[in-house]
């Protein structure tokens, strides 16, 4: 699937849509508008019709954690999210992580401690 069906699907389960065939998906405006949303604070508008499987190991890890905002958590649990970054990747995520996580409870389990104090 897309950068855009990834997150549709993700934002889709929070709001209890569940796939039948009555049910299309693609047009149904809240859902287009809350990936959308995503898309814009993730900075993933350019990936959006780029396949996943596609994209490079550090653009994955960002949709993971564009997949977690597509459920509205009030808190997020990262796991060394910049494990396997090169240094561009992560300072990428470090920002990422910065802006997408204000408002909201954040737990990290990282070991480089220049991910941990940024």
């Amino acid at each position: 699937m897309t950068v855009f069906e990834n997150i549709r699907n993700a934002i889709a389960s929070k709001m209890g849509i569940r796939f039948r065939i009555t049910f299309l998906l693609k047009s149904n405006k809240n859902v287009i508008k809350a990936t959308e949303e995503i898309l814009d604070l993730m900075e993933l508008g350019d990936r959006r019709d780029i396949p996943v499987s596609e994209l490079s190991y550090g653009e994955q890890r960002e949709i993971e954690i564009a997949l977690t905002l597509g459920l509205n958590p009030k808190l997020i649990m990262l796991d060394e999210p910049t494990a396997g970054l090169n240094k561009m990747e992560t300072a990428r995520v470090i920002d990422l992580i910065r802006r997408v996580t204000e408002d909201k409870t954040l737990i990290i389990v990282e070991h480089d401690m220049n991910v941990v104090f940024n």
